[in-house]
Parts: structure tokens; C-alpha cells; sequence
């Protein structure tokens, strides 16, 4: 979904329906940066700022100061499996050291998160991006046992049907393409090579701890 077509902001428990993720799994994501959840201020906060050892302190000598708009929960520390405590907000994501950032009224939990903060729409499109490009390949699946067993099995075809060695160039990844043309699938090459080095980097055969590259299969050589 492209930005313009959401609003400026969605709630966490539109979110978990939007991705169908369960409370755990929207606990993780904010424990792990994947969320970033913001917070609506409107009143007085004392303000504090991140030390060069990053720990982070009041400023008893100056007034508190009206904030009215949204706000980054940050930094939000893990006390637990799914539990987490947040005490202060800032404009800016990261805790970077001379930031200036905001005490709240209260410690916010993960119970709190989830109820009151909101992921703002630009911080949703990053997260979805991130997460089907850029994160780690265990968490595109909630069924990380089923999903490594997809990649061992992937793996194992690769490497003895086909002898894959992503340190040679081939023609698999065509091959599979023009395969699943006859049977009326389409996949592009560029899809299934993406996923033959997922599967070799996660689960590589015996061989490809020999540091010189295996020669072509005889049918490629050819």
C-alpha cells in the first residue's frame, strides 16, 4: 500500500490487524526497532538529554516546556520477555549524545504501548520495507521452523540436483524459470535466485566449505 493511501498515522492494534501479527510478535517488533511508536503531547515536560556515557538525565535548571504534536517514545528499554519501559520522548529517533528529549509524567510498559502509542505512516512504509528487504531472513516468517525447513529443503535440491555454487556464475536460476513456465508458474529468475542464496547462505551443503570453487555441472559446461 503506497503511503498516500494511508493516513498519517495507524494504532498499534491496526497494525497487528494489518500484518495479522499477534500481541508477541508486536511486542518483538518494537523490541527489536522494527516499530517505532510515537506518542501525542500536549502540556508541560521537563526537558532531559542523552549524555556522552548515553545514559540520560534530567535538566533541573530550566523550566518545563509546553510540546503540543507527536512525539518518538525513545529509547525503549527491554525488563522482560515482552515487557519494556519508556521514559521519555524526542523529535528525533535515535538517542544520539546533546539530543534534546522530554521526561514523561509516567514510565510507559508494553501494555502501555500498545494501548496509547500510534506507528506514524512514514515509519510504517520503512518498517514494511525493512522488513521484506532488508531484515534478518528468521523473522519474514512467524513459522521460523517451517520456514527453515523450506530453505533446507531448497538447499538440498540445489545442491544435488543442480550442484549450485553461488562463487560460479550459472544459468539455475533460468532454468527453474523456464521449468516453472511449462507447468504455467510463474516466478521470475531474479525471485529464485534471490532465494537460492538465502538458502545456500543459511543452509550450505558440505562442499562449500572447500575454498575453491566446484567446476560446472556437466549439462551447464556443455
Amino acid at each position: 500500500m503506497k503511503l498516500e493511501q494511508l493516513r498519517d498515522y495507524l494504532t498499534m492494534p491496526e497494525v497487528a490487524m494489518r500484518w495479522k501479527a499477534t500481541d508477541p510478535e508486536m511486542c518483538r517488533a518494537v523490541l527489536k526497532g522494527l516499530l517505532k511508536p510515537s506518542l501525542y503531547l500536549n502540556g508541560q515536560f521537563k526537558r532531559a538529554e542523552v549524555t556522552e556515557a548515553g545514559s540520560i538525565e534530567l535538566v533541573d535548571d530550566e523550566a518545563p516546556e509546553q510540546l503540543l504534536g507527536w512525539h518518538y517514545i525513545t529509547p525503549i528499554q527491554q525488563v522482560g520477555a515482552l515487557d519494556c519501559i519508556a521514559r521519555t520522548v524526542a523529535v528525533v529517533q535515535e538517542t544520539l549524545p546533546g539530543a534534546s528529549m522530554w521526561a514523561l509524567d509516567k514510565t510507559l510498559s508494553m501494555r502501555d504501548l500498545m494501548r496509547d502509542a500510534v506507528v506514524m505512516a512514514e515509519d510504517l512504509i520503512q518498517a514494511e520495507a525493512a522488513l521484506e528487504a532488508e531484515t534478518h531472513w528468521q523473522q519474514r516468517s512467524a513459522k521460523t521452523k517451517e520456514f527453515n525447513s523450506v530453505l533446507n529443503i531448497l538447499s538440498i535440491v540445489l545442491a544435488d540436483a543442480y550442484h549450485y555454487d553461488p562463487r560460479v556464475r550459472s544459468s539455475i536460476a533460468r532454468e527453474i524459470t523456464e521449468a516453472g513456465e511449462l507447468h504455467e508458474i510463474a516466478v521470475s529468475a531474479g525471485t529464485i535466485a534471490k532465494w537460492m542464496q538465502e538458502a545456500n547462505e543459511q543452509f550450505p551443503p558440505a562442499y562449500m566449505n572447500d575454498p575453491v570453487p566446484l567446476p560446472k555441472p556437466a549439462r551447464e559446461a556443455a
